[in-house]
């Protein structure tokens, strides 16, 4: 296979944000119960009762143990708990929470991963002062599953999920459940599919819940994108404490209808944007001076002729999406939905839909051609044909998408298709003529003259460069 397109993206689930900008670092602390350090990241905190465990740590300035207080758990995929305390620590500092991040929880075994999940909730519970109604959970990748799975089992009052959703074991929260969701995103994340589904699904079942999606690949998000779901979760709890006309309250409602605004201008976002207006309209129901200036401004919105036509487009996406998946022969279903999103992106770009049939075009490529390197690894070959053949008619220009599907046509035994792949592949910018001589999954090929011309002119065009 290629060391491209598959490979790329799941070294991607181990890319690390940035530290937030201003932070200050503490040093680790020791495994007793001493005050902690505040208005600083703690990378390293060992639990009391086991020494192999630890988690990083961010108290707001202003804790003290006379009062409770709400805590954010994180989790990354691999192990590294100041991530999400870093990008969480400006606004934990400004609402006023306690956010941990696990040093032992990575992507891998569940064992691992539910004795650090014990370890951190055992040990806050010991050392800190929580407001047990008030328990969130955050994670990317691989720990936002965790996070899901950890909100679920234990009753936690919301969860971030970004850059992934559900754990595979898990079904979605019941009909009106109370855990709210704040889920983030990036166009270019070969999950980005999914955490549209899982928005429906939600939706669906009457969940609270919102979907922030910004351009970037699979990677946590910003800090101040992890900020705004901090604030929609402190947010959601004062509507719900019945607090929604406080002076904090405003405050937070400025900053929401800024970014809500914002939306309404950012390419593809425009019902985004009219959905955040409605959002605040039920929040600050109990609000009456905030939410009559609310409802004049989604009545306007929902008025204008943008917000028709937007519509319109997404109620005829929708209804072409319907006729797709009633045809009974998967293969034809697929060719008729590539090809009419195709279609439907390009005469509406100037859309939320024609911009959204795009975005899961292209999603649907990086989903395939990863499931096709999966299938591969598994020697499940001919399914990879399958898989990776699809991907191409998404994206017929991809070098290694080519030369990874030329590797699965190779290993089914399909060699005349193989040799033709890879001459394709070569043709289209594979020029790794070392990689390819190596390659075991090309061995059936090896005496093909063929072969042997793609590789003399992979070999020739390096000595022209």
């Amino acid at each position: 296979m290629a060391r491209g397109f598959s490979v790329v993206c799941f070294a991607a689930m181990l890319i690390a944000a940035a530290p937030a900008a201003g932070l200050e670092v503490a040093e680790p602390a020791p495994a007793d119960k001493a005050p902690l350090e505040t208005g600083k990241v703690i990378e390293k905190v060992v639990t009391l009762h086991d020494p192999a465990q630890s988690y990083a740590l961010y108290l707001p300035k202003a804790y003290a143990p006379d009062r409770k207080w709400p805590i954010l758990y994180g989790f990354s995929p691999a192990a590294r708990g100041a991530d999400p305390v870093k990008l969480f620590a400006a606004a934990a500092e400004k609402h006023g929470w306690i956010v941990v991040g696990s040093n032992n929880s990575r992507n891998g075994p569940h064992e691992p991963i539910a004795a650090a999940i014990d370890a951190m909730l055992k040990d806050t519970g010991a050392r800190l002062s929580i407001d047990a109604g008030r328990r969130y959970a955050t994670g990317f990748s691989g720990g936002a599953r965790v996070a899901f799975g950890l909100a679920m089992d234990k009753g936690f009052a919301g969860v971030i999920p970004t850059g992934a959703g559900l754990p595979g074991y898990a079904k979605p929260p019941e009909k009106g459940a109370k855990l709210a969701v704040c889920a983030i995103v990036g166009t270019r994340d070969f999950n980005y599919l999914e955490m549209l589904r899982l928005e429906e699904t939600l939706r669906k079942r009457e969940i609270r819940q919102r979907l922030t999606i910004f351009d970037g690949e699979h990677r946590w998000p910003s800090p101040e994108l992890c900020g705004s779901a901090l604030r929609y979760m402190e947010m959601l709890w004062m509507a719900d404490a019945g607090r929604a006309g406080s002076p904090e309250a405003a405050a937070i409602l400025a900053e929401e209808r800024t970014d809500a605004d914002r939306l309404l201008e950012t390419r593809g976002q425009y019902l985004r944007g009219c959905g955040r207006h409605e959002e605040l309209v039920r929040v600050f129901s109990g609000a009456e001076d905030a939410r009559k200036a609310l409802v004049e401004r989604l009545a306007g919105l929902e008025s204008s002729e943008r917000c028709r036509k937007e519509r319109k487009a997404q109620a005829d996406l929708s209804a072409l999406r319907a006729e797709w998946a009633a045809l009974a022969d998967p293969e034809e279903q697929f060719v008729r939905t590539v090809e009419g999103m195709a279609r439907f992106a390009e005469a509406g770009a100037d859309t939320d839909a024609g911009e959204g049939a795009r975005l899961q075009l292209r999603g649907m490529a990086v989903q395939l051609a990863m499931g096709g390197a999966q299938l591969h690894g598994a020697g499940r070959y001919t399914e990879a044909c399958t898989y990776l053949q699809r991907a191409r008619r998404l994206v017929p220009k991809d070098a290694d998408i080519a030369y990874n599907l030329a590797c699965a046509q190779a290993r089914a035994g399909r060699k005349d298709e193989a040799l033709k792949t890879l001459a394709e592949a070569a043709t289209l910018g594979f020029k790794d003529a070392d990689h390819m001589k190596k390659d075991p999954d090309l061995d059936s090929l090896r005496e093909s003259p063929e072969y042997r011309k793609i590789v003399e002119g992979m070999e020739g065009a390096t000595k022209n460069l």
